[in-house]
Order: C-alpha cells, then sequence, then structure tokens
C-alpha cells in the first residue's frame, strides 16, 4: 500500500481508467474524438477549473488518437474495441497523431518558439523513426541555418536543442518561421500523418505574459488546414492573465475570442460522485450507504475539486483502515465519531482553515450549517433515534454541540467527565477513544509509516 494523491498516467493506468470510465466521460470522450476527426485549421479550448482533471483528459485522447494510428500502421498491441461507452472501433480519426505540450514545463524560458519548435522535432523524430524522416528533419535544419546566416553557421547533423535556438532566434520575420513549419508537416504527410492533434496543457499556471505568447505562436504559426490544436485550461484565469497584462477590464474575453474557435467544457456536474467515491476508497473502507452519502455531502459543502476530491479520499481511506479495526459495532457513537464527525474534521483540516480553528475553540457554529444539509441532518436523526433521542432541531443541535465537545476535548488531550448524550453507557465511548485520537493527520501517517515501508 503506497499513500498517492494522485494517479499517474501511464499507459497501463490511462487504459484501466477508460476500462471502468469511473467518473461516466467516455461518453463525452467519444463525442469530443469524433468533432476532432471533422476539425481542422483551428483553436480549440476544453474548460474546467483548476483540479478537474483536465491534464488526464488530455493524456486519455492523447493515448487514444495514438493508439489508432499504430492500429492503422498495423502496430495494435493494446486491445480497446470493448471499452464501454467509448465506440473505439468506429472513432473516424484517419492518420492522425496526437502530441501532448505541457507549456508549463517550459515557463521558465523567454522563447516559447524556440521550446515548441524543439519539443515538436524531438517528438516527431521519436514517432517517425525511419531514415528517411531523420535525414528530412536534419536536412531541414540544416537549410534554415544557410537561409538565416548564409552558410557561416555550421553544426551537427544531430542538433541539440542550443543549436536549434540559436537558430530560431535569428529568424527576422513571422514568415520565415511559417514556411519551415510548412515544409516539415509536408514530410510528415509522407509518413502517413495527414493531421497533428496538438494538446497544450497548462496555460492557466504559466506566466501571464508566457501564457500569452504562446497563444499568439499557436494563432500566427499553427492554424493551418492539417492542424488541429486543443488547449485544455481554465479559460477564466486565461482571461485574468490577459487582464493582467493589458489592462484591458472586461475585455479579455473579446480578446480571447480572436484567437479561440471552439469552446468546450468537461461535463464536471455530470459525474457521479457517489460511484467515484466508493472507487477511490476501493473496499479499504467498511463503505455504507450512510458513510458514502455524509462524504457526498462533504464534497458539495466545501465544492471540491476533483484533485481535492483524491486528495481528500486518500486521507480519509488511509485513517479508516485504522479506525475500521476498532472492537465494538455500536452504531450511534460510531455513527457520530467515525461516519459523520471525522469527515467532517477531515475537511476544514484540510480545506477550510477558518472552520478548522472555530472547532479546535469548540465553537461548532459552521458544523451546524453543515448538518442542515437535508441529507446530513437525516443522517444525524438516524444516530440519535437509536438512543430514543428527542429528533427536533433545537434538541439535535443542543446534543450535537455537547457530543462534539467531548469529541474535541479527547482529540485536544482534555480529559472528560460527562457522558455522550446519545449513549447512556461509557463503555461505548471508551470503546471510541483511541479512534478519536487517532484523528491527528500528522501523528496518524508518522506511526504508520515504518509499517508501511515493510509492506510496500
Amino acid at each position: 500500500m503506497k499513500y498517492s494523491l494522485s494517479i499517474v498516467p501511464t499507459e497501463e493506468n490511462l487504459i484501466k481508467s477508460l476500462n471502468d470510465d469511473i467518473l461516466g466521460l467516455n461518453i463525452w470522450i467519444n463525442r469530443c474524438l469524433n468533432v476532432f476527426s471533422k476539425m481542422d485549421n483551428s483553436i480549440i479550448t476544453i474548460d474546467a477549473k483548476w483540479g478537474n482533471g483536465k491534464t488526464f483528459i488530455a493524456k486519455q485522447m492523447e493515448f487514444l488518437i495514438n493508439s489508432k494510428l499504430n492500429a492503422e500502421f498495423g502496430n495494435a498491441d493494446v486491445e480497446l474495441n470493448n471499452i464501454k461507452n467509448l465506440n473505439f472501433a468506429e472513432i473516424p480519426l484517419k492518420s492522425s497523431y496526437a502530441i501532448y505540450y505541457n507549456a508549463w514545463e517550459y515557463d521558465n524560458d523567454n522563447n516559447p518558439i524556440v521550446s515548441f519548435l524543439y519539443f515538436l522535432l524531438k517528438i516527431l523524430n521519436k514517432r517517425f523513426n525511419t531514415l528517411n524522416f531523420h535525414a528530412v528533419a536534419n536536412g531541414l535544419i540544416k537549410n534554415v541555418i544557410e537561409k538565416i546566416t548564409d552558410g557561416w553557421l555550421k553544426i551537427e547533423s544531430n542538433p541539440n536543442k542550443n543549436d536549434i535556438e540559436k537558430i530560431l532566434s535569428s529568424v527576422i520575420t513571422s514568415e520565415n518561421i511559417k514556411q519551415e513549419i510548412d515544409k516539415l508537416l509536408q514530410e510528415l504527410k509522407s509518413e502517413r500523418c495527414n493531421k497533428l492533434i496538438i494538446f497544450i496543457d497548462e496555460l492557466d499556471r504559466c506566466r501571464p505574459n508566457y501564457a500569452l505568447k504562446v497563444m499568439e505562436l499557436l494563432k500566427h504559426y499553427f492554424k493551418r488546414d492539417d492542424i488541429l490544436v486543443v488547449c485544455m485550461c481554465d479559460i477564466e484565469q486565461l482571461a485574468y492573465s490577459i487582464e493582467n497584462i493589458y489592462g484591458i477590464q472586461n475585455k479579455a474575453y473579446q480578446y480571447l475570442d480572436k484567437i479561440i474557435d471552439f469552446r468546450f467544457e468537461i461535463p464536471i456536474k455530470k459525474i457521479d460522485y457517489l460511484s467515484y467515491i466508493r472507487y477511490k476508497t476501493n473496499n479499504e473502507v467498511n463503505s455504507s450507504y450512510f458513510f458514502d452519502m455524509v462524504v457526498l455531502e462533504i464534497i458539495g459543502h466545501f465544492n471540491l475539486s476533483l484533485r481535492n476530491i483524491d486528495r481528500y479520499l486518500c486521507y480519509l481511506k488511509n485513517m479508516f483502515i485504522k479506525t475500521n479495526k476498532t472492537d465494538g459495532d455500536i452504531f450511534p457513537i460510531k455513527g457520530l465519531v467515525l461516519y459523520l464527525f471525522i469527515p467532517y474534521y477531515l475537511a476544514v483540516k484540510l480545506f477550510d482553515e477558518k472552520s478548522y480553528n472555530d472547532l479546535i475553540k469548540l465553537d461548532f457554529n459552521e458544523f451546524i450549517k453543515f448538518s442542515y444539509r437535508e441529507n446530513v441532518r437525516e443522517r444525524i436523526k438516524q444516530i440519535y433515534n437509536y438512543s430514543s433521542y428527542d429528533c427536533n432541531n433545537e434538541y439535535l443541535d443542543s446534543g450535537l454541540k455537547t457530543d462534539l465537545t467531548q469529541v474535541m476535548k479527547i482529540i485536544n488531550g482534555e480529559k472528560i467527565d460527562a457522558k455522550f448524550i446519545i449513549s447512556k453507557n461509557s463503555y461505548y465511548i471508551e470503546s471510541y477513544i483511541d479512534v478519536i485520537k487517532e484523528i491527528d493527520l500528522l501523528s496518524y501517517f508518522s506511526k504508520n509509516m515504518e509499517g508501511l515501508k515493510q509492506n510496500e
């Protein structure tokens, strides 16, 4: 077992995520790929807020497009025809090759043209690994050098990035660059690649001036019939970048409209988060409808992104590996501590510092607001009904504050004298004191790290 906050987009993980379709996005991905097959000479943005899976989706699409090309070359080594909600065999992408470019990784470079063309040459040389293509690529570079420097600068036939930077930084006009890109793309067609689909990711994380340079690079040099550019970004953040640079308040979207042809949105709101919770906890939490519903309400209450949901469920899952081993099966105490308070406590500790500080000070007003969410209120009534306690709102609020005061005193290392309202037998409390003490995240992870290393 390893503690991990995200899934690395390896080929194995991409295939598994597509097969599982746990986010229910395969139908949407299928539609996108069908649209891509009919588009070129366009710049598209796929919009979603930070942390909502843009990178992983881009890698999924890149993988599917290139797998389609591999099948055309007779090199298909992965079975993709049986993926649910994704009719891979019928996706009409013909002789298209996809490239994923993380703009943020090159944010420190001053010239995005140099960085991107170097990246493009490197990837294409790797993909079309034939003597003919190598000769074309090397010949293309030498022709650029001779054209720009009148032949006085000579380099090796396999240039490195510094050599290319010297060349490209000497290009005097935009037309020079366009001509050389045209030559490269014409040679690609001879390698049975009729269309490039370029995914540009993380623009919204780049320095504002660099992000704009990349957008202008795409507009000036890659708007052509055999190229489709797909920018994965948060449009709102990109608009802020433009306002920051040009000071054009409320006109940033007009500027973007001059560059972007079409905008699509990842349908985050349609994701089946309940299935996602169960998938991510992977049976390591003794999951129940009670637990799942509370976690689902927490995701909505704190408006968590997919990245934060992954982070939250990782902590929660690993904490429950410990707490689920605790003796005792009394629902009221277990329901309050394990299935209600721990999920909320963990959420505020990770995502809401003010509410967390309120809890430490035994101020439960924010928790009471959370408890008024319809599903949460029903869970609380179930807890208190088990002990035949009056469940109107006044009594519930008072009981919650009293019982949560007991829980927080235990967390803060204080002794408690009173019993929980929901239980008349203090034995139930004693069974869960060790569980409550384990709520501290850092101490939990540090205590279990040695055992973790041994189990890897």
